[in-house]
């Protein structure tokens, strides 16, 4: 078994990633061929994994339009670290 095959078997996460680095392929393009042959339910369970679905999303809107009481929008930047 070649190294390529072996990592592709073993890990093909790191084989994947391994491709764009190379410029085998382009991140474009390997996000396409994933996000092609994943169901919807993969799909959203990798973005709310990753914290990018709506409610996530929702939520950054929500802590972004906050302002404490005395208006400080130092005290708002102070908060979020």
């Amino acid at each position: 078994m070649t190294t390529d095959a072996k990592e592709f078997n073993d890990d093909p996460r790191s084989f994947a990633i391994r491709l764009i680095d190379d410029g085998t392929v382009g991140q474009e393009e390997m996000l396409l061929a994933l996000l092609v042959a994943m169901s919807h339910d993969d799909v959203r369970d990798a973005l709310d994994a990753n914290e990018l679905s709506p409610r996530f999303l929702e939520e950054e809107e929500e802590e972004e339009d906050w302002v404490p009481p005395n208006g400080s929008k130092m005290m708002t930047a102070a908060i979020r670290r």
